[in-house]
């Protein structure tokens, strides 16, 4: 049986929470970022994907201005690190709410590795990394908080 949801009818908070139930799986990725200060963040998000394949693209979306988003937006640069099951407990602490003059990777243990073309280092413990920079910025309307 089918139910039908009209989001004109939802607040943004109940349609992000149905949203997150019925898009999945959806892989983790650690956003690593560095401030214009030389702040390193690591931030997860469940929403990420690929944007393209020529040239290759990822992209993520911040659901509420987060340090990541405003740190790439500041610098450009980012890295998408993956972050395997294996790695649930670290997930989960980064996704703290720390205060932009902490480094996640600090707080938590995880180690930052040296970028080989931009200035986020990645998290040596990833098993992938993908380093973008970023191309463009979109606002969109409404994000949940």
């Amino acid at each position: 049986m089918r139910t039908d949801f009209d989001p004109a009818e939802l607040s943004s908070g109940q349609f992000y929470r149905l949203l997150n139930s019925v898009v999945i799986p959806r892989p983790i990725a650690w956003v690593s970022s560095t401030s214009a200060a030389g702040v390193d963040n690591l931030a997860p998000h469940s929403f990420f994907t690929v944007a393209c394949v020529d040239p290759p693209m990822v992209q993520f979306t911040s659901v509420g201005r987060k340090d990541s988003l405003c740190n790439a937006t500041e610098t450009g640069e980012f890295v998408v690190c993956l972050a395997g099951e294996p790695m649930v407990e670290q997930v989960n602490a980064t996704g703290t709410d720390f205060p932009a003059h902490l480094s996640e990777f600090a707080e938590v243990g995880l180690t930052p590795e040296p970028s080989l073309r931009v200035a986020p280092p990645r998290v040596a413990e990833s098993p992938v990394t993908r380093r973008p920079v970023r191309s463009r910025r979109t606002r969109a309307a409404r994000s949940a908080e």
